[in-house]
């Protein structure tokens, strides 16, 4: 038994909002509303972090050998059974509000995120060898489902996670800048600083999560499941 290696990817889009959309006729051309108080007007920052639900699906096809190969053991000291794989994504979106002051070359902004979490796809391997061991073959894939549900309570505990932390980075704070482009370009990249740390951190405590499923306790009652597993 074997948990995963797991694929990490963040892909980013981002989307600028109109000028001065959110500020009223008088605002706009009253000489006594500076700059700065038009912009404490914007919208305030969004951070919504989304879930996908993930179902595994479950593959009895491959042989140890191919198993051991994927789960990246040394053959010659291990022997993988059973596997789960998947890949972690986090997609972020972000559309930006706000203010240019055509007279002083100046931008300010409020960002809109939305945080996209999958684990998918999820697979769940079990060996062809125990095709005609129907205990041996339960007993692995019970294994394997722990796995999933680690797995599970990892995407939620990380999706609670980063909506407590992301508005931190960002709160009510405005983003100043000479243009929209370039407030675009830094709130890109204060989310990007983020969650290349996050994402660090996060593979790390998953990859904690996995093995506490792989205790000696649990390797052993498997392994004697059914008066012990063989295979030839």
């Amino acid at each position: 038994m074997r948990c995963l290696t797991i694929a990490l990817a963040v892909t980013l889009a981002l989307l600028m909002g109109g000028c001065d959309s959110v500020t009223s006729v008088a605002a706009k051309y009253n000489p006594f509303v500076s700059f700065e108080a038009r912009c404490a007007r914007l919208p305030p920052a969004h951070i919504e972090v989304r879930q996908s639900a993930m179902e595994p699906i479950t593959n009895d096809q491959l042989p140890y050998r191919e198993l051991t190969r994927l789960g990246e053991d040394n053959p010659a000291t291990h022997r993988t059974l059973g596997l789960t794989k998947t890949e972690f994504r986090q997609e972020a979106k972000i559309e930006t509000t706000g203010l240019s002051d055509s007279n002083g070359g100046r931008s300010c902004a409020r960002p809109q995120i939305v945080l996209e979490l999958t684990m998918t796809p999820m697979t769940v391997y079990v060996a062809s060898e125990l095709a005609d061991n129907a205990c041996g073959h339960s007993a692995v894939l019970e294994h394997e489902m722990k796995h999933v549900a680690a797995f599970r309570q990892h995407l939620a505990a990380t999706a609670q996670a980063l909506d407590a932390e992301v508005p931190q980075w960002f709160g009510q704070q405005i983003i100043f800048a000479r243009d929209a482009s370039a407030a675009e370009a830094q709130v890109r990249q204060v989310l990007q600083a983020y969650l290349h740390d996050f994402i660090a951190r996060n593979t790390d405590q998953l990859k904690q999560r996995q093995a506490a499923v792989d205790s000696v306790e649990e390797y052993s009652r498997v392994n004697d499941a059914c008066g012990g597993i063989r295979i030839e």
